[in-house]
């Protein structure tokens, strides 16, 4: 399979990412420290400027800062998405502080599958 897209964290600039506004401005929701994405609050969407797709395989590393929370977080991958009606469908990993979890999510919110 090729590489069509690859995230960039090299500068704070993220051009190849489009920022969805779901919160009002003030603060932000991310930074870029060390070559790697910092989520500081959960509102807006990052969304990658790539082409449509069929099929794909998402590569990365992820880490949670454990201490903070009640260690409760989520992380929710898109795809399907239709940016005009603002959905799609949805991988939402996390954990509710006592075990993770990864769910299959409709654009209706309905969960279609979930462990």
């Amino acid at each position: 399979m090729n590489t069509i897209f690859s995230g960039d964290f090299s500068t704070s600039e993220l051009s190849d990412w489009t920022v969805e506004q779901h919160v009002p401005d003030g603060y932000s929701d991310f930074i870029v420290r060390d070559n790697k994405l910092v989520f500081l609050d959960a509102g807006n969407r990052l969304l990658p400027n790539a082409p449509a797709l069929e099929n794909f395989v998402i590569k990365g590393a992820f880490d949670a800062d454990w201490n903070i929370n009640n260690k409760e977080f989520s992380l929710r991958i898109f795809f399907a998405y239709d940016a005009y009606k603002r959905q799609g469908f949805a991988l939402d990993f996390g954990s509710n502080g006592k075990k993770l979890f990864v769910k299959l999510i409709a654009p209706d919110r309905t969960i279609i599958s979930a462990k």
